[in-house]
C-alpha cells in the first residue's frame, strides 16, 4: 500500500485501534508518568506550591494597591503608579539577593525565613482600627440589610496607617520575590533527569503554575470586592487574613518536610 493510501487503523491484540485513540492513550500515559515523577520526590510539589503562593501574593499586592491607596489615603493614580514602579524595580536585585542567600545558606532556609517574614508582614498590615470598629458595631452591622455598602470603613489605624501599609506591602512584595526565586532554584536541583527529559517538565510547569497563581490572586480580589455581605467588609483585613492562613499552611508544609528540601538530586 502506498503512503497516500495508508490506513488510519492497525491491529493490536486482535483489535483494530485508530491512531486518534492511540494518540489519546499516549497523552494519558504521559500525564500519568509525569504525575508519578513529580510526586516521587516531595520537594517538587512543595516548590510548585510555594511558587504558586508567591505569584498569588504578588498579584494580590499589585492589583489591590491602587484600590487601597485611593480608598484609604486619597492617592491619585500617579502616586500609586510611582509606588508600584518602585516595587517593580526591585525584581532583578531581589532575584540576585535570593540567589546569593540560597548559595550561602541553602534554598530551604531562605524559603522558611521568607515565609516567616510574609506571615509577620501580613499581621502588621491588618487594619486594626477598622477591626476595632467592626467589633464595636457588629450588632448594628449585622442588622443592616438595605445598604451593606454603608458598613465599609475608610479608617486605617489612626495616624500611622500610611506608613504601616507601605511597610507591610514592601515586605510582602520583596519576600514573595525571594520565595519565587528560591523555589525555582530548588525545583531545578531536585527535579529528576527523567522528568526533565519528558514533554511536561519543570520548564513547562513553572509558567503554568505562575499563571494559575495570578489567576487565583485576581479572583480573590474580585471576590473580596464584590462580597458586601461578608463579616470583614474591610478589603485590607480580608486580604491580610487570607494571606495569614495561606502562608501558615505553606510554612507548616515546609517545616514538616524541611529535611527533604535539600539542593541535591
Amino acid at each position: 500500500i502506498s503512503a497516500y493510501h495508508k490506513p488510519n487503523t492497525h491491529a493490536r491484540n486482535g483489535q483494530r485501534v485508530t491512531y486518534q485513540k492511540l494518540h489519546h492513550r499516549k497523552w494519558k500515559t504521559t500525564l500519568r508518568r509525569t504525575a508519578k515523577l513529580i510526586l516521587h520526590n516531595i520537594a517538587i510539589p512543595i516548590t510548585l506550591a510555594l511558587h504558586l503562593f508567591a505569584n498569588m501574593t504578588i498579584e494580590l499586592i499589585m492589583s489591590s494597591c491602587v484600590i487601597i491607596t485611593h480608598r484609604y489615603f486619597n492617592w491619585s493614580g500617579t502616586k500609586a503608579g510611582f509606588f508600584l514602579s518602585l516595587l517593580a524595580f526591585c525584581f532583578i536585585p531581589m532575584h540576585m539577593i535570593a540567589s546569593y542567600l540560597g548559595f550561602c545558606y541553602g534554598e530551604r532556609c531562605v524559603l522558611r525565613k521568607g515565609l516567616i517574614a510574609i506571615l509577620s508582614a501580613s499581621v502588621v498590615g491588618i487594619n486594626y482600627e477598622a477591626l476595632y470598629i467592626l467589633m464595636k458595631e457588629i450588632d448594628s452591622i449585622l442588622r443592616k440589610e438595605d445598604s451593606p455598602n454603608d458598613t465599609t470603613t475608610k479608617y486605617f489605624d489612626w495616624n500611622i496607617g500610611l506608613e504601616q501599609y507601605c511597610l507591610a506591602t514592601c515586605i510582602l512584595f520583596l519576600c514573595s520575590i525571594v520565595i519565587e526565586s528560591a523555589s525555582l532554584s530548588l525545583m531545578s536541583k531536585v527535579s529528576y533527569s527523567r522528568l526533565n527529559a519528558s514533554s511536561i517538565n519543570c520548564s513547562t510547569l513553572s509558567p503554568l503554575i505562575s499563571c494559575i497563581g495570578k489567576i487565583i490572586g485576581s479572583t480573590i480580589l474580585v471576590v473580596v470586592g464584590l462580597s458586601h455581605r461578608m463579616i470583614y467588609t474591610d478589603i485590607v483585613n480580608s486580604i491580610s487574613f487570607f494571606l495569614i492562613m495561606s502562608c501558615a499552611c505553606c510554612y507548616h508544609v515546609v517545616k514538616k518536610h524541611y529535611f527533604f528540601l535539600y539542593g541535591t538530586k
